[in-house]
């Protein structure tokens, strides 16, 4: 027996980006849980804050990739399954809806939790895939040893199959189809509950914490990776923290927000400027300006995105990171309609869309972190199991541009 807290990292390439899945263990046994390839034995010879690795292809240790899960339906017998009277669900080329919205029309049970992938969506008919979102990839799969279990990791968990518990619910689905976008940018994505102007919402300042405080100091950790001492930075969608990491502390930090009161409390911006970028998407700063970009949870109230974006390149200095994070947790009347009917790793995808399809970030790349315990002194300590999970999307502006 061998209890230890253990993180697991996926990476894995798609036609247009890298992508990056953690998953934190707090306390496992490991010499009764399932490990792909020599994996598990090579880690009980490991010590503290050791790691190892191998390059898998995911069919060979999970599911297979089998063709008689593209199937091709009548476009009827795909059907919202629910007791409310909600509005039909529109399926999209691309997008990923739950399974259970074609049950009775399929056969074969993929499994629980599976989501279904549009292919193609006609009038009369759609293809669907009911294959897992990474069947048929290659994984560098690494696991490491942390030195300590984290507060709250005092519980031995027993996931079984260690591969099975980090490719669930989500990862996969950041990736888009290899020929064909996908089909988010409809006339209603990026409307909204609440129309009224944003400036009333914000009036008000909210000097409170979203996210708890291991969710926060991962954004930091994530921020930290590509800053440098006296980089000049754009926090857009700035508020009264920055979430930007305690080194280096000589950042050059401009905010860009709501509301003036909340950006006069944040001890790390040099400066600030009072925008609604739903009102006006230029930025009112010289073309390559900055050394980078930062947005934290705030991209899902954008209602011009990519225009945003653009202006975003404008004034990035060449090969210069945009640094996009969010949670789970958003002001549900003010995020686009479009935010609220994707999954959490699906929500990855259409960031990186944003990106790639303004042609001005190259390297594109997501990372998610997910399992860590929720802190002990966070309000939903005895609700919620789990931190805040973090997804992040990031580019660096093309040297050419």
């Amino acid at each position: 027996m061998r209890v230890t807290p253990l993180e697991i990292a996926l990476e894995w390439d798609s036609p247009h980006a890298h992508h990056r899945d953690r998953y934190y263990f707090g306390q496992i046994d490991l010499t009764q849980e399932r490990f792909p390839a020599d994996l598990g034995s090579r880690l009980q010879e490991l010590s503290a804050d050791q790691s190892a690795q191998v390059d898998i292809l995911f069919d060979d240790w999970q599911e297979k990739y089998q063709q008689n899960l593209i199937r091709t339906l009548p476009r009827e017998q795909f059907r919202r399954r629910s007791k409310h009277p909600l509005p039909p669900v529109t399926p999209r080329t691309g997008r990923f809806y739950p399974y259970r919205f074609v049950s009775e029309a399929i056969e074969v049970n993929p499994g629980p939790n599976r989501a279904l992938r549009c292919l193609r969506a006609s009038e009369r008919e759609l293809c669907i895939d009911l294959n897992h979102p990474l069947a048929g990839r290659r994984l560098q799969l690494q696991a490491t040893l942390p030195d300590e279990p984290q507060n709250g990791s005092d519980q031995v968990d027993s996931p079984g199959d260690i591969l099975a518990a980090c490719a669930s619910h989500g990862p996969g689905m950041q990736a888009s189809l290899p020929d064909t976008d996908t089909d988010f940018f409809t006339e209603q994505a990026f409307r909204r509950i609440d129309e009224a102007e944003d400036s009333e919402f914000y009036t008000s300042p909210r000097l409170v914490q979203h996210l708890d405080a291991t969710c926060r100091r991962h954004i930091q950790d994530f921020y930290a990776r590509f800053l440098q001492p006296g980089m000049r930075v754009l926090d857009l969608m700035s508020s009264w923290v920055s979430h930007l990491p305690a080194q280096p502390d000589n950042l050059v930090v401009h905010g860009l927000g709501m509301n003036a009161e909340e950006m006069q409390a944040n001890v790390r911006l040099h400066d600030y400027t009072v925008q609604d970028l739903n009102q006006d998407s230029y930025l009112p700063f010289e073309g390559e300006h900055f050394d980078a970009v930062i947005c934290t949870a705030s991209i899902e109230y954008l209602t011009s995105p990519r225009l945003v974006i653009d202006e975003v390149a404008r004034v990035l200095k060449p090969g210069a990171p945009l640094l996009i994070t969010f949670s789970d947790r958003w002001f549900p009347t003010k995020a686009v309609q479009l935010w609220s009917e994707l999954y959490e790793f699906e929500r990855m995808q259409v960031v990186i869309d944003y990106l790639r399809l303004g042609g001005r970030f190259e390297q594109l790349a997501s990372e998610s972190l997910r399992g860590h315990p929720r802190p002990a002194e966070d309000p939903y300590s005895g609700q919620l199991d789990y931190s805040d999970p973090v997804f992040a999307v990031m580019g660096k502006k093309s040297p050419e541009l």
